[in-house]
């Protein structure tokens, strides 16, 4: 799948959410109990002069809208979204509220600008070769004595060893409404079924599960109909990447921010798994943190999805040819003549639109046309080898 389809069925799921947040339940919006712990950790901070929220949550739009003063960006991808979900809060004002229609990974917003930053599950919105790149942008738009306060997911690996028969047969049992257990029940099958290095659902697996459980049983149920559709629904499938377990979460968030405080709620059976940070901006002096995430990304390229690994490398193809373009004499010049912008790569298969290269033609150019113009000729030093 390229990246534009993948954004097109992201932006598709998140709209389709705008008509069915009143009836999405816990934990995919933030419970009473989730939303007195953001509220404890706002107090705590004090006073606020900006706020970013990260996505159109209703519930944390409320909160911030209490901190008297401050000034409340809002940030999605969908101006459909940031309007929509106005609808379910209770005191968020649309006049007080700065509307930033960007992706997250690409917000331009001022650098060290903001007091606190909300986000609620933000990790689960992108694909695992971007997640440390979210922390960083994050990171990057904090102010100094700023926090980052954000509900994560860690994968519940024990769920594993769990019988399938019975988280099916717990979930028939349980007096919850039908509407009310499908959410639970599909993320307790695909924690089931989850490989915690691939950082991938097996959702064919987990399908299969409740057909083999109705059969066996003989049994017809609506819950277990539902529930497996919604497994493999269109809709979902595309996101198939799954939460880190809960050491790969926190080497994950203190690779950008240390650990201020963290707590859980108490009102939903999986809260646990489901805690609420508070993040201080970590100080970084050195370009390893940038080398660590590239390395970290390849050294695990092999393990993921075909989708993930497409669309990281049109990702840093992207990167190379701009910085090639815009620094290096020779790629701009030849390029330039074969009418070649780095806007016009937008596939991997565009790749083959790049004029090829030799040694020879290499041997032919000055010394200063083919490096980096930044990069002072004084320290260029030639030597040759055999092959």
């Amino acid at each position: 799948m390229n990246k534009s389809r993948e954004d097109e069925k992201y932006h598709a799921y998140w709209k389709n959410m705008v008509g069915l947040w009143q009836k999405t339940p816990i934990p995919i919006r933030p419970s009473f109990g989730d939303r007195a712990l953001y509220r404890e950790f706002l107090e705590k901070k004090g006073q606020c002069e900006n706020i970013l929220i990260l996505g159109s949550t209703p519930e944390l739009r409320d909160l911030a809208a209490q901190k008297g003063g401050a000034q409340i960006h809002v940030a999605d991808f969908s101006r459909a979204m940031l309007a929509g979900m106005l609808r379910y809060t209770e005191i968020a004002d649309k006049a007080k509220e700065v509307w930033v229609e960007e992706n997250w990974l690409k917000l331009s917003l001022p650098k060290n600008s903001f007091d606190v930053i909300l986000g609620d599950l933000v990790l689960q919105q992108v694909s695992p070769p971007f997640e440390l790149e979210l922390l960083g942008k994050i990171r990057s738009l904090l102010s100094d004595g700023g926090v980052f306060v954000g509900r994560f997911q860690f994968l519940d690996t024990g769920t594993a060893t769990v019988k399938p028969d019975d988280i099916i047969s717990r979930a028939l049992i349980d007096p919850l409404p039908d509407d009310q257990k499908i959410v639970p029940l599909r993320m307790r099958l695909l924690w089931h079924c989850a490989d915690p290095k691939k950082r991938a659902f097996d959702r064919i697996r987990a399908a299969l599960l409740i057909d083999e459980f109705t059969k066996k049983h003989n049994i017809k149920s609506a819950l277990l109909e539902h529930t497996m559709k919604n497994i493999l629904d269109k809709g979902e499938i595309f996101r198939n990447w799954s939460p880190p377990d809960e050491a790969t979460l926190t080497k994950l968030l203190l690779r950008h921010f240390r650990i201020i405080e963290k707590k859980h709620a108490d009102d939903y059976e999986d809260a646990l798994r489901f805690p609420v940070f508070v993040l201080g901006k970590r100080q970084q002096t050195t370009s390893r943190p940038r080398f660590s995430f590239h390395f970290a990304i390849w050294s695990r390229i092999r393990f993921m999805p075909r989708a993930f690994v497409r669309s990281w490398q049109l990702s840093e193809l992207k990167k190379t040819i701009r910085l090639a373009h815009r620094n290096v004499h020779f790629y701009r010049t030849l390029w330039d003549k074969e009418r070649i912008r780095p806007r016009d790569i937008r596939a991997l298969r565009d790749l083959k639109r790049l004029p090829i290269t030799s040694k020879r033609l290499f041997r032919e150019q000055a010394v200063e046309s083919v490096i980096h113009r930044s990069f002072p000729s004084r320290y260029v030093r030639w030597s040759e080898t055999s092959g």
